[in-house]
């Protein structure tokens, strides 16, 4: 096969990635909640995905991170990127916004508890001040 292609049932239409397609996408199935962490992240998703189109774009996903991380440090250029970086190394197939499965990975590695948003957010925080992120 190609590269980077993945297997699709479905032929991909010929339109560029970016354009937004006129009829909206069936969603993306939702994962199963299998686990009480998994019931939890999904319902976070649920809580910020406000028009209910089963994905977060840049717009809800800042409210989730606004919400859940403290990063009061962070310029307004910093937040900027930070915000494009989560949706950068989450969104798995491309389409500028996480379904419920790509933000319930983010959410277990990152948000699932208080604990582990004081540490990720204290990462976030030394990245930024290190000044390391330019290229990053």
């Amino acid at each position: 096969g190609k590269p980077g292609i993945v297997e699709q049932s479905t032929p991909t239409p010929s339109q560029p990635v970016h354009q937004p397609p006129s009829q909206p996408r069936a969603l993306a199935p939702r994962p199963e909640a299998k686990t009480k962490l998994d019931v939890e992240g999904i319902a976070m998703f649920d809580k910020y995905d406000t028009d209910k189109n089963g994905l977060l774009n840049l717009t809800k996903l800042a409210r989730v991170l606004r919400a859940n991380l403290d990063l009061p440090t962070l310029s307004a250029e910093q937040w900027a990127h930070f915000l494009v970086d989560v949706m950068k190394r989450g969104d798995k197939d491309g389409d500028d916004a996480l379904n419920c499965e790509e933000f319930l990975n983010y959410f277990k590695k990152c948000l699932c508890d208080e604990k582990m948003k004081r540490k990720y957010s204290d990462k976030i925080t030394q990245r930024y001040k290190a000044d390391d992120w330019h290229d990053s």
